[in-house]
């Protein structure tokens, strides 16, 4: 999980650096001063209260071992905003419902609003009852913009029959416009953009899941659980690497991808490199940061690589050590360029040491995991991972 650093000591909106207060911790004699100087340091001795306060931090005192038997309660909201200081955004309901409600389905528009992001987002949200007690609740995210239901065809909506019958409530989520897009002009980017599948996500944790009174379970159970396919994969992703969501995710399944890691790599055209190239979909990073019509990934310009790393998954992320949340990651053995994409995010979560890491090769499955049967019943079987009996 994510660490709420302590380079600085907030105090009635003044910042103190450390390096000022380890100044004033010193145990040398002051000089005598006059009173206008001993004014000054009773202000300074109010800062100096802020210098004692402990370091805030969301991590476990040490890696919970696979063999752990339990997830620990679900964090309170409170805990959340901690872990993801002031990089939330706010969810709040939406006169809009879509027409195109999918068949069993409650469909729900809300409202997301993100800090440094210039316009709120519409998203919709599809429910499905489980069959009986409910057991869990998996969300599911579709590829591209996000602006389709993840499940669109026979064997999909199938699917979520198999997950409702297991006892699984479900959750499609769709935006009326696409998740990644940013305003005209507006230097957002895709790290700062997955503030609104991320703020969805805590918000349907909180608002849906909560409430079903599930209780929790071995590690890695599902529990509360996600997936995405392709750019839903890394909405999914997103939620861990940029948003330390892991305290409330039991189970992170991405699948073809995420495409947004090593974003450099699918942005320029380097000798070595050519099977990360997005193509024509660059188009897509470019319209994360304000670009409506083409911009530094189509143009492969070499000057905007600080910014497609801050805003990777893998190299922009500050958190890659998820140690009770099981993330597995489905794809084919040949698809380009989300595999190469995916691996480099899988190479980070591997060095950082997440215990409940697999990646699963589905030979000969089509990008879009919604197509292939082979590719459903991976997944199937991966979200009810320890559920099976």
């Amino acid at each position: 999980m994510s660490q709420v650093g302590a380079s600085s000591v907030g105090l009635m909106n003044h910042v103190v650096p450390v390096s000022v207060c380890q100044m004033m911790r010193s145990t040398r004699p002051l000089p005598s001063v006059s009173a206008r100087r001993l004014g000054l340091l009773i202000v300074l001795s109010s800062f100096l209260a802020g210098c004692n306060q402990t370091e805030v931090s969301a991590s476990p005192a040490s890696p919970a071992s696979p063999a752990s038997p339990a997830r620990p309660a679900s964090p309170s909201p409170a805990v959340l905003s901690a872990v993801s200081t002031n990089l939330l955004g706010t969810v709040t309901p939406a006169a809009n419902v879509p027409a195109d409600c999918p068949k069993g389905s409650v469909c729900a528009g809300l409202s997301v609003a993100c800090p440094g992001v210039r316009e709120p987002a519409i998203a919709f949200t599809a429910t499905r009852p489980a069959s009986g007690t409910p057991r869990g609740m998996v969300v599911l995210f579709s590829g591209n913009t996000g602006v389709t239901w993840w499940a669109d065809e026979v064997n999909s909506i199938q699917f979520l029959d198999r997950l409702q019958a297991r006892g699984f409530v479900t959750v499609q989520v769709r935006w009326s416009a696409g998740w990644l897009i940013a305003a005209a002009g507006e230097d957002a980017g895709t790290g700062r953009l997955a503030c609104r599948p991320a703020s969805l996500i805590r918000w349907l944790h909180d608002k849906r899941y909560v409430p079903l009174g599930i209780p929790a379970g071995p590690v890695g159970r599902c529990g509360f659980c996600i997936t995405g396919n392709s750019a839903g994969a890394s909405q999914v992703s997103y939620a861990l690497s940029f948003y330390g969501l892991d305290v409330i995710l039991d189970g992170v399944f991405p699948t073809s991808g995420p495409p947004h890691a090593a974003q450099d790599k699918g942005c320029l055209r380097r000798p070595g490199e050519s099977r990360y190239q997005y193509g024509g979909k660059a188009i897509l990073i470019d319209q994360a940061h304000g670009y409506l019509r083409g911009g530094p990934c189509t143009h492969a310009d070499p000057g905007f690589l600080s910014r497609w790393l801050a805003q990777s998954v893998d190299t922009g992320g500050r958190d890659f050590m998820h140690p009770k949340t099981r993330v597995h990651f489905i794809h084919s053995d040949h698809d380009v360029p989300a595999v190469p994409h995916a691996l480099d995010y899988i190479r980070k979560l591997r060095s950082a040491g997440t215990p409940y890491l697999k990646e699963q090769v589905i030979p000969g499955m089509p990008h879009r995991i919604e197509e292939s049967a082979a590719g459903l019943d991976a997944l199937f079987r991966a979200i009810l991972g320890m559920t099976t009996t």
